[in-house]
């Protein structure tokens, strides 16, 4: 709420004191040399954001001597300031190498220069500030080697000069230490490619084990390179006759899944 106070120094108690603010006349009573419009009586004031208002106050002695004219400023802010969280770890998963060490967290805010953002992981809270736009804080790896595997929201709160509080960003990050497993499906039922099997596609198939639906596989056979996406923890991919054809009779030939 909006309050206008002043002091004075040789008036009475009981004196009235004339505030004027954007054209608007208020009063005050001078007690212990102090003296306050409340709120309440500011509650009309009308005043537009964005806006530079005089203030001004005028008090007479009870003899009738009038006190220099009192005069401050008020800048009027209503705007919240913006407040946004970058990517966390690049993808917003920290994965087993990055536990290990420090996760840094940083965003935007157009809150002035020295204004404190607050940022919460999990129960941990840390403090920052902003400056030139951005801000910036690394977690340490004490608390991200603390996080188990699972789902954690990082949320960040600042307040502008004026006391405006921006909407908490909020930004969802996974902790996902576990190694993905993946394994292949025995080729060609036998392993073994026979010559029949050699003039037609081969499918080369598997599982994968904590793999997220559209990780990117990579299989090589005799040097050649192909990718496969992973579905419900399963993959399958074809090969071209054409690729088998290259490969040499009564040879071991290994392929290679990451």
């Amino acid at each position: 709420p909006l309050l206008i106070s002043g002091a004075t120094v040789g008036i009475e108690d009981g004196r009235s004191v004339s505030v004027n603010l954007n054209g608007e006349e208020y009063s005050a009573i001078v007690s212990n040399n102090a003296w306050s419009v409340p709120a309440s009586a500011l509650s009309d004031a009308d005043l537009q954001d964005g806006q530079s208002y005089e203030v001004t106050a005028d008090v007479k002695d009870r003899a009738g001597n009038p006190a220099v004219t009192a005069t401050s400023t008020l800048v009027t802010d209503y705007t919240k300031p913006t407040l946004t969280i970058d990517n966390v770890a690049d993808d917003d998963y920290i994965n087993a190498d990055e536990s290990s060490g420090n996760v840094l967290i940083s965003g935007s805010s157009d809150a002035e220069d020295g204004q404190t953002v607050t940022i919460k992981l999990g129960s941990y809270t840390y403090t920052t500030t902003v400056t030139g736009g951005v801000w910036s804080k690394q977690i340490p790896d004490s608390t991200i080697s603390q996080l188990t595997d699972g789902e954690y929201f990082v949320s960040a709160d600042v307040t502008d000069r004026a006391g405006n509080e921006a909407g908490t960003a909020t930004r969802q990050v996974i902790v996902d230490t576990a190694a993905p497993v993946i394994s292949v499906n025995t080729i060609a039922t036998d392993g073994l490619l026979n010559s029949v099997e050699q003039n037609t596609d081969l499918t080369i198939s598997g599982t994968t084990d904590d793999v997220e639906d559209g990780q990117e596989l990579t299989v090589e056979l005799n040097d050649q390179t192909y990718t496969v996406n992973v579905t419900d923890n399963a993959w399958s991919l074809d090969i071209p006759k054409e690729d088998l054809a290259a490969l040499t009779d009564a040879t071991d030939y290994t392929v290679a899944i990451s």
